[in-house]
């Protein structure tokens, strides 16, 4: 083959800006996904996908009549408790008037017949009273003492049962105002709102459409309020770093931003990084959008360079064409190779400072490992 019909480069140390080259992706900060807590049949839909929802605004209507006839039963339910809890604490009450005006006169009873064993206590020394009078009053005495004691243990026995049996209904209340509670949350479910104000980037629902707990009907992004999430290549690692410039590129538009968080977690190669936009963000937004970006590190250095000539594009692989001088034939090697921004490559692995490179189009080339090269080289 000819070598005045292709192009060659030499293999050259280059000053290379620490720039990094990756395509990120535009993510809403706030973003919901609308869905209902029970099954429900549409009944309504009011808005259509791509449309601006205020907070609050209904999105559609499901109906589930045997749900609400079960919310029906609890509310019904919690009447009869309540009227429940209500007649044991009269109950209670009533006991608390009988049973203690009963032993408030038997205490006072009591009290009459100890001042009357007191006051008598001399006369029956002095013979004025007698004995079997004298021991009437003290076996009344000890009759109203027993008395008095019996029912106030029983007083206490039942009072304790009323007071058990007021707390159980009214754990039974409060359980069942939990219950309907959350029966309400769920039956208001069946009005799907947005809570934000956003975009409806999403619907999946229509009228008459079963709708099963849980499924996802559609999407609403906030995209006045956006950042951008990139994989960088785990590779640029240790030359991340917070706070970095970060040139958004979209055609000929070049936004500003600034690096805010760099992922801990490695995966697939890759860490995540964040994009804040600064001053100004672009109309028109779209979740997942991709922007190409340049991170600037702010920092040079020097490594093996190559010009962006025809053969990147071309090249399968990797591989590139690397001509031995002395016999004149070009030999396809696997190289490594990174777009370090504007008309150069970085090479990263495969070739030595002076090798010569094919940097023509590949695309005409015959799949071949080696060709022979006749006529004069040209770098």
């Amino acid at each position: 083959m000819q070598a005045s019909e292709l192009r060659f480069s030499e293999v050259q140390l280059q000053k290379f800006d620490n720039n990094i080259f990756a395509t990120a992706q535009v993510v809403p900060k706030q973003s919901i996904v609308l869905s209902t807590a029970i099954e429900g049949r549409a009944n309504r839909v009011f808005v259509e996908a791509g449309q601006f929802l205020s907070k609050n605004q209904i999105v559609a209507t499901l109906e589930n009549p045997q749900y609400a006839m079960q919310m029906l039963e609890q509310e019904t339910r919690l009447l009869q408790q309540t009227d429940n809890v209500l007649q044991a604490q009269l109950a209670l009450q009533a006991l608390d008037q009988e049973q203690l005006r009963e032993i408030k006169d038997l205490e006072l009873r009591l009290s009459n017949v100890d001042d009357d064993l007191a006051r008598n206590q001399e006369f029956l020394h002095k013979g004025i009273v007698s004995e079997s009078q004298y021991r009437r009053w003290e076996r009344e005495k000890l009759n109203l003492e027993q008395t008095l004691d019996a029912r106030s243990t029983n007083y206490a026995a039942q009072r304790k049962l009323l007071v058990r049996q007021i707390e159980d209904l009214e754990d039974s209340v409060n359980e069942i105002r939990n219950q309907i509670e959350l029966a309400g949350a769920a039956l208001e479910s069946l009005t799907i709102r947005s809570s934000i104000d956003g975009v409806l980037t999403s619907l999946d629902i229509k009228v008459g459409e079963v709708i099963s707990p849980g499924k996802e009907i559609g999407s609403v992004d906030n995209l006045g309020d956006v950042f951008l999430k990139s994989p960088v290549d785990e590779y640029f690692l240790p030359t991340l770093v917070k706070g970095s410039n970060v040139s958004i590129l979209e055609g000929e538009n070049i936004y500003q931003g600034v690096l805010t968080d760099i992922g801990k977690n490695i995966v697939e190669g890759a860490v995540e990084a964040r994009i804040e936009f600064i001053d100004f963000v672009p109309d028109g937004l779209a979740k997942g959008q991709s922007f190409a970006i340049r991170i600037n590190t702010g920092i040079s250095r020097e490594a093996l360079g190559l010009p962006k000539d025809d053969f990147y594009s071309t090249s399968k692989d990797q591989q590139v064409y690397v001509v031995n001088a002395e016999d004149r034939v070009a030999s396809l090697k696997n190289v490594s190779l990174r777009d370090a921004g504007g008309e150069q490559l970085e090479v990263l692995s495969g070739l030595r400072e002076g090798d010569l490179v094919i940097v023509s189009s590949y695309a005409e080339m015959q799949p071949r490992a080696k060709i022979r090269l006749r006529g004069k080289l040209r770098p």
